[in-house]
């Protein structure tokens, strides 16, 4: 059953522009980590995107998905969180040449059941005619059907296992994108699938990898993680990498996230595990576990945080002397 496809044409200028919102599949999963596209057509036209940047789900704020139930209820969704950044950029439209969002489904609801439901899609683009023309705001408003059927155990087994044969692949915008689909997976089949994403060298895979095994009490989990806060810049692959200085930073960041997946993993041995790194050398680190170490009240955790108090590096030392300045 093909995915079934809405269109909306907008006049600008004389000038035709189709937005079209589309499902990767008709009928999904309640748990399926599934897309829609949102694309733009047109004929001698510029729109500009992507002006009003990407919130803490790594959601587009200038799109906007809604579920609609067949009450006219529109379903719930996450908190979006603070939004970081912004940037924007022109697309010209022609004859073959359209602009694509992918918008994956899960950022936008929570607590969806069976049912068929209305997907809209809304967003505020600007668009013009040439380059002389000054900028027009256009609001964009499309729908779609979707169903959505009972999770089925052994049918999202064999999707996870399919993206993760992706994630681990040569092709780079497949695995990426197959990535953002398994981070949004709350259900324990995923578990091997990053683990062995994890093992990859990569710094985009062992990032992602790192995030994603936080959430689980598991074993095999916690000690992926540790694995990635022990990287250094040898265990990078060189390639893609103008300097050995810009290598060593990407195998700090990694540090970086790994230390902060052990802060909230749920696993009993994680906070163990991050006071191991205290000696680390990347200061972002250390104050990961100076972080830590405040909500904890042993007098280890107290020795520690004096310890910390005479750091290297100021911003560790402060936090370090502000929360023994609490502890009084």
């Amino acid at each position: 059953m093909a995915a079934k496809q809405s269109f909306v044409r907008y006049d600008v200028e004389g000038r035709s522009l189709a937005v079209s919102l589309t499902v990767d599949k008709p009928r999904v999963m309640v748990s399926e980590p599934v897309f829609a596209t949102l694309v733009f057509s047109g004929d001698a036209l510029a729109i500009e995107v992507g002006w009003m940047g990407d919130n803490s789900l790594g959601r587009p704020e200038d799109y906007r998905l809604a579920f609609v139930d067949a009450d006219g209820a529109t379903l719930p969704g996450p908190d979006p969180g603070p939004q970081f950044g912004g940037q924007s950029w022109t697309v010209a439209l022609a004859p073959g040449r359209d602009h694509r969002a992918r918008l994956l489904l899960a950022h936008w609801v929570v607590g969806l059941k069976p049912g068929r439901y209305t997907l809209r899609g809304e967003t505020t683009i600007r668009v013009r005619t040439d380059a002389g023309a000054p900028w027009r705001e256009l609001s964009v408003v499309v729908e779609t059907p979707v169903e959505v059927v009972a999770d089925d155990a052994a049918a999202l087994g064999r999707i996870f296992r399919e993206l993760g044969a992706v994630a681990v692949g040569e092709r780079h915008d497949a695995a990426s994108e197959a990535l953002r689909q398994l981070e949004v997976v709350r259900d324990r089949q995923v578990i091997p699938e990053w683990l062995r994403i994890a093992e990859l060298p990569g710094y985009e895979h062992k990032f992602a990898a790192a995030r994603a095994l936080a959430q689980w009490d598991d074993d095999r989990a916690l000690a992926a993680i540790v694995r990635i806060a022990a990287t250094q810049a040898a265990d990078l692959p060189a390639v893609g990498y103008a300097t050995e200085a810009l290598r060593a930073q990407s195998a700090a960041q990694l540090r970086v996230a790994a230390a902060q997946a052990l802060a909230t993993s749920p696993h009993r041995d994680a906070t163990s595990a991050l006071l191991a790194l205290k000696d680390d050398p990347e200061q972002s680190v250390r104050l990961t576990v100076v972080h830590r170490l405040a909500k904890l009240t042993d007098p280890a955790a107290q020795a520690l945080l004096t310890a910390f108090a005479a750091d290297g590096d100021a911003m560790v030392r402060g936090e370090a002397r502000r929360y023994l300045v609490e502890r009084r």
